[in-house]
């Protein structure tokens, strides 16, 4: 039996089969249970075929487009530890959301995520344009003050793909305690 534990492919291709197998469209489940056979071939030394690296570029993507399916998962109880984030579901998923993306610090980015949310509370969702520039730049704000810089269209763009979805209820958020 081959270990590809350490291999770009297979961790990909579980969590697909584990959160977003009901997700898929045919096309895209036709050729997850290819590569799951065979990687499972390979793993069992049935086949000395890997995965190509076409295949593994195309596994990244599909997961890339189901990602948001996963919960975020916490080594630590957020409602212990961050009480006033936890609390305020706004800043909660843009704290969860940004630190599964960036290595910051967790105590720069409570400010942050806690500015964003206060801004958001005025609008409505939806978000229109305005209110998304507005939370994005109360975000920058005090990131900026932390020694975080980024150009600010740069940080909308990763908001508007990765972080307003979440806010704006076009995708379920969900987290869990991971042990």
């Amino acid at each position: 039996m081959r270990d590809i534990s350490c291999l770009q492919g297979p961790e990909e291709l579980e969590n697909l089969k584990k959160y977003a197998l009901n997700s898929l469209d045919n096309q895209e489940k036709t050729f997850i249970k290819k590569m799951d056979k065979k990687a499972k071939a390979y793993v069992e030394e049935e086949s000395s075929d890997f995965l190509t690296l076409n295949e593994i570029t195309q596994l990244d993507r599909v997961w890339k487009k189901y990602q948001h399916l996963r919960p975020f998962g916490f080594l630590f109880d957020p409602e212990k530890k961050m009480p006033k984030v936890f609390k305020n579901q706004t800043a909660f998923i843009v704290w969860t959301v940004w630190r599964a993306f960036h290595l910051l610090s967790e105590e720069d980015l409570k400010g942050a995520a806690l500015a964003a949310a206060d801004v958001l509370s005025r609008f409505q969702s939806p978000y229109l344009p305005e209110a998304k520039k507005e939370a994005v730049k109360a975000f920058s704000t005090v990131m900026l003050n932390t020694g975080y810089s980024c150009p600010e269209d740069l940080l909308i763009s990763f908001w508007q793909e990765k972080i307003f979805p979440f806010l704006e209820g076009k995708w379920e958020f969900k987290w869990e305690l991971k042990s």
